[in-house]
């Protein structure tokens, strides 16, 4: 009886296992790599940009490999870090390269580890080569890796800035600028790209501020759900408007002033008076938006129920920050053809 009942309590822990054993499958099974496949916890840390289902590509027999099986990736990843610095230094750019890749396999979430590695392509690794063809090559990988970042971490709003940065500033106002402009529509490899642009970054061959303005839009689409800590918000969202004036303004740059040129100018005030200067953004004591005459300033404060002075100082606080009443007045006199 005492056997039986030794049996009966053995059966029952193995069912009570394999019963706990069920949840515990269904919500932690690892991912396969895919974004829906694994348990649960794997789906939602996908879905919430939360982790990675892998590591990708690794050297086993490498340093990196045996602090991550370590769980020291943190101590990794300051280490290659490191050795960025080194490599760019002694103008190593194929381990460089690598290592760059190494990094942002071992943190794809950490936002200012893409930042960083995007600039220090774009702006200090391409002014370390001669040619020209050469320094737009290292500008391209450095927009393509900030591009990257932005594809694997879609709700940041911070690196869709940074791509528009590259593709706008870079491309645009860096001492190549003539050049870049041009190779932005034509890549200087012509045996890849045959008189092309560069699919990877400008598929539908257009100005490279026209570029920079739509990764701007994404940017601030992307900032509606999600904070972003780089700038004032009244800046940060004016950004694709000011990239469509830098356009027009590189337009007149090249000697262009009729035709497109005004057309561009046209889009720019709609954009800036209309689109950017609608926006409501909070001050300290209330909201407001740019495009306000003194009907539209009577309104807000009563609306609000604060005097209408404090609605002037908010406005007065942005326009000048912003630089509102210049840019609107600039694209204003500059749409017309007689003034341009």
């Amino acid at each position: 009886m005492n056997n039986l009942s030794s049996r009966q309590r053995k059966i029952g822990y193995v069912v009570g296992i394999l019963l706990l054993l069920v949840p515990v499958v269904l919500l932690g099974m690892p991912a396969g790599g895919e974004g829906d496949s694994g348990g649960y916890l794997a789906r939602m840390r996908h879905d919430y940009d939360l982790g990675e289902s892998d590591l990708g590509r690794i050297d086993p027999t490498s340093s990196t490999m045996n602090l991550v099986l370590l769980g020291f990736r943190g101590i990794a990843v300051n280490l290659l870090r490191a050795d960025l610095d080194y490599y760019k230094d002694h103008k190593e750019w194929a381990r460089l390269r690598s290592t760059t890749e190494a990094v942002i396999t071992l943190q794809p979430h950490y936002i200012e580890v893409w930042r960083y590695l995007s600039w220090n392509l774009a702006f200090n690794v391409s002014a370390e080569w001669d040619a020209v063809p050469d320094r737009y090559f290292w500008v391209k990988e450095g927009g393509k890796f900030s591009q990257r970042g932005a594809s694997r971490n879609k709700a940041v709003p911070e690196l869709y800035y940074e791509t528009g940065r590259v593709w706008g500033q870079k491309v645009g106002r860096s001492d190549e600028w003539k050049f870049f402009r041009g190779y932005f529509l034509k890549d200087p490899d012509d045996k890849i790209f045959k008189g092309s642009a560069d699919p990877e970054i400008n598929p539908d061959g257009i100005d490279n501020y026209l570029v920079a303005k739509r990764w701007y839009q994404d940017a601030n689409t992307a900032e509606e759900n999600r904070v972003q800590h780089i700038m004032m918000r009244a800046l940060f969202r004016s950004y694709p408007s000011r990239s469509q004036i830098d356009y027009a303004e590189a337009l007149q740059r090249e000697g262009k002033f009729t035709g497109s040129t005004v057309a561009a100018w046209s889009q720019a005030y709609q954009d800036w008076t209309q689109d950017y200067g609608k926006m409501e953004f909070q001050g300290q004591r209330c909201r407001i938006y740019l495009e306000a005459n003194e009907d539209n300033v009577k309104a807000m404060a009563r609306e609000q129920n604060v005097p209408v002075d404090s609605v002037e100082d908010e406005l007065n606080f942005v326009q000048n920050t912003t630089n509102y009443r210049y840019w609107r007045t600039r694209a204003l006199a500059e749409k017309n053809e007689q003034t341009a």
